[in-house]
């Protein structure tokens, strides 16, 4: 049998390593989205993102602290985004999504040029190490929304929170477009109980399209969850083409 190991991180190309005759998976890291297109989601139950039957905040996962404030951000056209220059990847991608939703053009800004409104800020801070390579902040108030973490994959999880706080629909590029959106002011610390947080696709025996893979992977990531397995080969067949053994897919397949 045969393993790819595949990590897509921020910050990090694709890499492809330690493909071998002895194991039977493809596992894709996922530190970031890879299309944002959301708007036909196989298996996506809306629900899951809404408020909770208690009437408290949804998030998913649960964050290890959240002190629910009063009051909410309002996203309008005249809101202003801005970030560190490293994170900002993680901004142009919150800007794309309003962009869409609303029908106007964001822009992602310098944090330097401290403009007065409401502002939308993706911080960098080394100092916040005891939050590990995936936690964040998160401060919602009326006049300021700012995701504080030490490296990108938390300002990714933090980006995929604010997206929850946001209605269903925020997701579905084929709704009405939106004069505003209106965030619940919170705040919120979260840092991952495991490492590995994945799903399997069996695409030895049922096959899919990339189109529903990639879809597939935006979930994982909405979800933050951050390992894609793909179960590539079985009895029913070798679905990996590897170029050193062709007699794998010229009959195994």
């Amino acid at each position: 049998m045969s393993s790819t190991s595949l990590k897509n991180t921020p910050g990090a190309g694709v890499s492809q390593n330690g493909v071998l005759p002895e194991a039977n998976a493809v596992m894709i890291r996922n530190g970031r989205s890879t299309n944002g297109r959301l708007g036909s989601k196989p298996g996506f139950d809306s629900r899951s993102l809404s408020k909770s039957s208690k009437g408290g905040l949804s998030i998913i996962p649960e964050p290890v602290r959240l002190v629910e404030g009063t009051g909410h951000f309002l996203i309008n056209p005249e809101t202003i985004i801005a970030a560190d220059v490293d994170a900002r990847p993680e901004a142009e991608f919150l800007a794309e999504r309003l962009s869409t939703s609303m029908g106007c053009r964001f822009s992602v800004g310098d944090l330097g040029s401290d403009s007065a409104g409401r502002r939308i800020e993706f911080r960098l801070d080394e100092s916040l190490e005891r939050l590990g390579g995936e936690g964040y902040l998160l401060s919602v108030a009326p006049e300021r929304l700012v995701v504080t973490a030490p490296g990108r994959a938390g300002l990714f999880y933090g980006l995929q929170t604010i997206l929850q706080l946001l209605p269903p629909s925020i997701f579905d590029n084929a709704a009405g477009r939106r004069d505003s959106w209106s965030i619940p002011c919170v705040e919120i610390e979260d840092t991952p109980r495991f490492v590995w947080r994945g799903a399997m696709l069996d695409v030895s025996r049922h096959f899919r399209s990339p189109e529903f893979v990639k879809k597939f992977i935006d979930l994982l990531a909405i979800h933050k969850l951050n390992i894609l397995h793909l179960h590539l080969n079985d009895d029913q067949g070798w679905r990996l083409e590897i170029k050193k053994y062709p007699r794998l897919t010229s009959v195994g397949a």
